[in-house]
């Protein structure tokens, strides 16, 4: 599957924050975050939110847009474009084999 085909072929734009992929999006945003040792508090401070701003995109009471993925995934230093690759493969591997 090439990376800018869509994952799902019925729109998932509007669904809920337990759908599979908002589901591995949090668990993505947690793992790399504790990869990289950060607790929500540092994360926080280097983004200058709130540390509930990133607590609530983890457990999925807030959603995350294109600009603030950017944004957290260069606060850890990481590159945005490879962490959407993997992300992108993780979701792609999932539904493929919910199949």
């Amino acid at each position: 599957m090439h990376w800018l085909q869509p994952i799902m072929k019925k729109s998932t734009l509007r669904k809920s924050s337990y759908a599979p992929e908002h589901v591995a999006l949090k668990k993505y945003l947690i793992s790399v975050r504790k990869e990289r040792n950060y607790s929500q508090r540092t994360l926080a401070k280097i983004l200058s939110v709130h540390p509930s701003f990133v607590a609530k995109l983890e457990v999925g009471d807030r959603r995350l847009d294109l600009i603030e993925f950017v944004d957290y995934m260069s606060a850890l230093k990481l590159c945005p474009i490879e962490q959407f690759r993997k992300l992108h493969a993780i979701i792609s591997d999932q539904v493929h084999n919910e199949k």
